[in-house]
């Protein structure tokens, strides 16, 4: 299953062609080949850190607005998104988008996916929102009725803990493993909107206490770097 992730990976990476490397020495195209071994190898992080320099040295040999700085936008714009980091990835696929615009045809399947890639992006991040919003009332009621959070005694409600959600199931499994990797109690569900879209969102834990949903979450956002959040079974 890894290696259907990784050459999965090498194919999006490969979306828009880094040929500048060839042209501008090595220097590129090493890094590119950093970021794909390190996606490999489970390093996920790391993989984050080289395609950041990688595009750091790309714009600053290319320039911003060249049409093969695309490829190394793409591909920081995957990695976050495949480590849950949709507010982070959204801007990203949008410059890639932008260049996509002016060097390719409407009809090219390459901007087909920026299109898909950008607007799971934005529905994750509306949900997620609504989410916050919830939770931000819940709060302001409970400080106005003077009452702390009572635990629930006679309730069939559980929390978990959402660390990401993606379109790709591959991609649901690669955070999957990682996660489980770290000793996380981690599965995935799959969900359908009304329109038959599907999103597998993968998840961890399951508590009977908010509160200790709540701490696991915030633990994995600072000690992964993921946008995760408590949500209810």
């Amino acid at each position: 299953m890894m290696k259907l992730i990784n050459n999965l990976l090498i194919i999006m990476l490969a979306v828009f062609s880094v040929n500048a490397a060839q042209a501008q020495g090595t220097t590129l195209k090493e890094l590119n080949d950093c970021v794909v071994t390190l996606y490999q190898q489970g390093q996920y992080s790391e993989a984050t850190r080289a395609a950041e320099e990688a595009l750091k040295v790309a714009e600053e040999t290319l320039g911003s607005d060249h049409p093969q700085l695309a490829a190394f936008l793409n591909n920081l714009a995957i990695l976050h998104q495949a480590q849950g980091r949709c507010s982070e990835a959204l801007p990203l696929y949008e410059r890639t988008l932008a260049i996509g615009e002016k060097t390719l045809s409407r009809d090219d399947q390459r901007m087909a996916t920026l299109s898909k890639n950008i607007e799971t992006c934005k529905k994750e991040l509306e949900k997620r929102g609504e989410v916050e919003r919830l939770n931000g009332h819940e709060k302001k009621t409970q400080t106005v009725n003077n009452e702390p959070p009572q635990p629930q005694k006679s309730s069939n409600v559980t929390f978990t803990v959402q660390a990401g959600a993606f379109r790709n199931l591959l991609h649901a499994k690669a955070l999957q493993k990682r996660l489980t990797k770290r000793g996380y109690d981690t599965y995935i569900n799959l969900s359908e909107s009304k329109n038959e879209k599907k999103l597998y969102k993968v998840y961890i834990g399951t508590f009977v206490e908010k509160k200790e949903a709540e701490t696991l979450c915030n633990k994995i956002k600072n000690s992964e770097g993921l946008e995760t959040f408590v949500t209810t079974k």
